[in-house]
């Protein structure tokens, strides 16, 4: 969760002992070169922001060698060269992207293999949505995507009545494609709380909220998943949770983001409530008062038993 401004380059991931790595909810901004390089296996690249790398050695968002490399929900805008940019990678998936306003939105290299883009909105780069170079092979997927109008994207030979972004390079099948812009789904994360002990009075609990395409307009939750109740705040949330009403037992509280058309997947948070100390100290008094009546009692009785056997003795 990072901001990258101004700088030469962002992250770079070298092959050979930076795999499995997750970069995620960063904004890349103002770079000179790339902002993000991976050459590793199984890295992913996701929730993150990239925007206007400026002219200079390249130019471009990602740039991705290796194998298993993932980017997803991520957006990509005025880059100078490209944002993404594939070289001898394989087995790479984009999807959820949005990538408008680059110069070229995907570059893939001939050196590629099993490549897939899917569900991402391409439109309005200046000249390709997507290039790709001569003698690629024919794993390449590019399916279910919109390139900013309903008639698809413009190529040459294989959709040259289409006006929306351009196809350029060697012939690849991009059918079929969607026909309306398809709404990025907004996140929704809960930064954990301490769930290795029982918690009691009020329980702070907050998150983050984002959206790549928009904006949040409200961050709810739900103890039951039926009943929805709004938080205090958006992108960065809070809720005050007071467990004087609730008895002691395991909760699980539902969280959830919405921008406008839809919602976000749900996050939740797990606890345990403690016996509230103000119950224990009344259940306390109660059984104190009991147990001083009980004993007064007992000692009343016992003073009247025997003054009574003192009379009788008096008596006799």
């Amino acid at each position: 969760n990072c901001d990258f401004i101004q700088s030469d380059m962002g992250v770079y991931c070298n092959l050979g002992w930076n795999n499995n790595n997750n970069i995620s909810q960063c904004k890349f901004s103002s770079y000179d070169t790339n902002c993000i390089i991976i050459e590793g296996n199984r890295n992913e690249v996701n929730n993150c922001i990239f925007i206007d790398t400026e002219p200079g050695r390249w130019g471009i968002g990602v740039v991705v060698f290796g194998d298993g490399n993932t980017i997803q929900n991520s957006s990509f805008a005025g880059n100078d060269r490209s944002g993404i940019y594939l070289q001898q990678s394989r087995n790479t998936t984009i999807r959820f992207c949005i990538l408008q306003n680059n110069t070229i939105g995907i570059e893939i290299l001939a050196d590629n293999e099993h490549i897939q883009v899917d569900h991402c909105n391409i439109f309005s780069n200046i000249n390709a949505g997507l290039n790709i170079s001569n003698d690629v092979p024919d794993n390449i997927s590019i399916s279910k995507n919109w390139w900013g109008n309903n008639t698809g994207p413009f190529h040459t030979e294989k959709n040259p009545l289409g006006s929306g972004d351009n196809i350029s390079g060697d012939i690849v099948d991009f059918s079929p494609w969607l026909t309306e812009y398809l709404n990025i789904l907004p996140k929704i994360f809960v930064n954990p709380l301490e769930c290795d002990r029982k918690l009691s009075g009020v329980i702070n609990i907050t998150g983050k909220a984002w959206d790549i395409d928009g904006d949040i307009e409200k961050v709810e939750y739900s103890i039951d998943g039926n009943h929805w109740n709004p938080v205090q705040g958006t992108t960065s949330w809070y809720l005050e949770w007071n467990t004087s009403d609730s008895p002691e037992g395991e909760y699980s509280l539902q969280f959830r983001s919405y921008d406008g058309k839809d919602h976000s997947k749900i996050d939740d948070v797990r606890f345990n409530v403690e016996e509230h100390e103000d119950e224990i100290h009344f259940f306390t008094y109660l059984i104190l008062i009991i147990l001083l009546i009980v004993v007064s009692s007992i000692l009343i009785f016992v003073i009247f038993d025997l003054a009574g056997k003192s009379r009788n003795c008096g008596n006799h």
